[in-house]
């Protein structure tokens, strides 16, 4: 139960909390928000994942992570995100890979070298990580991983996409500066 404090206060009184949009009510749930906003948000319900509850039981403003499912009809990514990431009006949040936020079997670091034309082909032969594998990164990761340099032994860590991006890629921090 709220204090008298509390809604009385300047800042952000509270109140009942379905007219806070805090629960879904006949009016105010995700669902309608999905019908009413001019084909913005038409695609959330084909994305819809989860297994036990449905879109009328949220808001669109909930921050409860529930799944999704890419409905593009090439990927078919499953993954967890909040109604309000793929919800708001400036940047929602989508599939992650069709982003290219998550290595698939058609975008990962392994394939990027082996289709670079030879500008990348040098670093699967340096990559050092003793569990990871390059199938299971993305190219642009900012992720730092172990290298070692083939021509002088140097061991050092770098994020990925400073080893492959295409404006200046780091190399070997060593005596051979490759």
């Amino acid at each position: 139960m709220p204090r008298v404090s509390d809604r009385t206060r300047s800042d952000g009184p509270t109140g009942c909390r379905a007219c806070l949009g805090l629960v879904a009510t006949e009016t105010h749930k995700l669902r309608l928000a999905c019908n009413q906003n001019g084909g913005r948000l038409a695609h959330l319900p084909g994305e819809w994942s989860h297994p036990t509850k449905r879109m009328e039981d949220f808001t669109h403003a909930s921050n409860a992570k529930v799944p999704w499912k890419c409905a593009c009809g090439e990927c078919e990514w499953e993954w967890d995100a909040s109604n309000a990431n793929r919800t708001k009006s400036d940047h929602p949040s989508g599939c992650p890979a069709c982003a290219g936020l998550v290595a698939t079997e058609t975008h990962n670091l392994r394939l990027a070298c082996d289709q670079s034309g030879g500008r990348l082909a040098h670093l699967p032969g340096e990559w050092s990580h003793p569990t990871k594998r390059m199938a299971d990164c993305t190219p642009g990761s900012h992720e730092k991983m172990p290298w070692k340099c083939r021509a002088c032994a140097e061991e050092w860590n770098a994020p990925i996409a400073n080893r492959t991006r295409s404006d200046r890629p780091t190399g070997c921090p060593g005596v051979c500066s490759t």
